[in-house]
């Protein structure tokens, strides 16, 4: 049965709309009942454990009180699985901080720092993960895909010798849950008042530090004060020594990352991340400097 109609037949929804956002493989709807929105998220049945876990830790989020989509329902099809929501009445935070005077997006970016530190302390089993193998292969990989498909920017060499050179940095880190794409595109403006927390479908176990390149790539373009925040409300004013050179390898390969999976789509979309690339280089001074210019 096709989507659609699944959740007007079956789950009685009013009205269903296609929610055509993000970059998720998953299906994304809104689907309203009795005048109340759901956002309702529909994944192959393969995915069926990482959806549960997923729904799972955004439960305990919510329980705890941060803003984030409450989950309602889990549901298990014969070829699919469902997670329902509840919908969030917001603006993309991503559109609209440009709007807010810097103090309003520094605590912005200070309660979205709180909420990671959060999510971060959320319980899972380590047990089984060789984290330095995982980090060290899949950068090692993308650097092969980067080379292969012959992707170039200047001084890209000075990238892949920094990662060659500092994957030792990554033995005998912690480990904890990841939001996986911790943004400010993927956070909501409420009532003009706080950041709500959204998509969490890249979750994943692995170091705190590494949440921060999506910040460092994304974030820091719409808002530096935003990202200033971000860090005062996790590290409370006290950044660690270590985290600097971990942040510049994991800059490092978020810049071979993000070009490689950007050849899935448009050159057009390839273009527009190459901005953000040398963007980073430029921050960091082509790699001559351990801290971004604009933390400097």
């Amino acid at each position: 049965m096709e989507q659609r109609q699944l959740l007007i037949d079956k789950y009685h929804y009013q009205e269903v709309h296609f929610l055509d956002k993000g970059w998720s493989i998953d299906q994304k709807w809104i689907g309203i009942k009795d005048q109340v929105k759901h956002l309702i998220r529909i994944s192959d049945i393969q995915l069926r454990q990482r959806r549960k876990w997923e729904f799972e830790q955004i439960s305990r989020l919510s329980q705890q009180g941060w803003p984030v989509n409450r989950p309602l329902l889990f549901i298990e099809e014969e070829d699919l699985v469902i997670g329902i929501y509840m919908y969030i009445e917001a603006e993309d935070l991503q559109a609209t901080i440009h709007t807010l005077p810097e103090s309003m997006q520094y605590d912005m970016g200070y309660f979205a720092g709180e909420a990671l530190s959060a999510i971060h302390a959320l319980p899972i089993e380590t047990d089984s993960i060789n984290q330095y193998e995982k980090m060290s292969k899949k950068m090692l990989k993308h650097i092969d895909v980067f080379n292969q498909k012959d992707l170039h920017f200047h001084n890209d060499h000075l990238v892949i010798d920094h990662i060659k050179k500092h994957l030792h940095l990554l033995s005998d880190r912690p480990l904890v849950f990841q939001h996986g794409d911790y943004h400010i595109g993927n956070m909501l403006l409420v009532q003009f008042q706080h950041a709500a927390i959204i998509d969490f479908n890249r979750c994943d176990i692995g170091d705190p530090y590494e949440e921060f390149d999506r910040a460092y790539f994304f974030s820091r373009r719409h808002s530096i004060p935003f990202v200033i925040g971000q860090l005062d409300g996790y590290f409370k004013f006290g950044i660690p020594d270590d985290f600097h050179q971990l942040m510049k390898l994991y800059m490092c390969h978020n810049m071979i990352s993000a070009l490689t999976w950007s050849t899935q789509f448009s050159i057009r979309h390839t273009e527009e991340l190459m901005q953000y690339v040398l963007m980073v280089m430029d921050d960091y001074d082509q790699l001559r400097s351990d801290i971004p210019k604009w933390l400097r």
